[in-house]
């Protein structure tokens, strides 16, 4: 939690929680299961909430392009050290963020 705040994700914002329970699963897996999102993570955190893969998807989709507004454009470079400014999409913030907790 602390790290997605930290880059400007809004803790209330559901695509949030289902992004932190993604995070949580590659964490604890510590595998390549980010290579397919869609048949490796979705689905168990669909299945942990009683939603669609499709709404698990929108969400946290939802949630990384509010965050992208909102965060400040130098906070996004650093962070994901990118060359230059763009939303990064979700499984670069999966890895980034799980890899991050990993070293720490």
């Amino acid at each position: 939690s602390k790290e997605l705040t930290s880059i400007g994700y809004n803790l209330s914002h559901v695509g949030t929680k289902y992004l932190i329970d993604a995070i949580e699963i590659s964490y604890c897996h510590n595998s390549n299961l980010t290579k397919n999102l869609n048949k490796n993570i979705y689905p168990l955190i669909a299945k942990r909430h009683t939603q669609t893969i499709n709404n698990i998807k929108i969400s946290i989709n939802r949630a990384t392009e509010a965050m992208y507004y909102n965060c400040h454009e130098t906070i996004l470079v650093d962070y994901f050290n990118l060359s230059t400014i763009q939303k990064p999409n979700i499984k670069t913030v999966i890895d980034t963020v799980t890899a991050k907790l990993i070293i720490n």
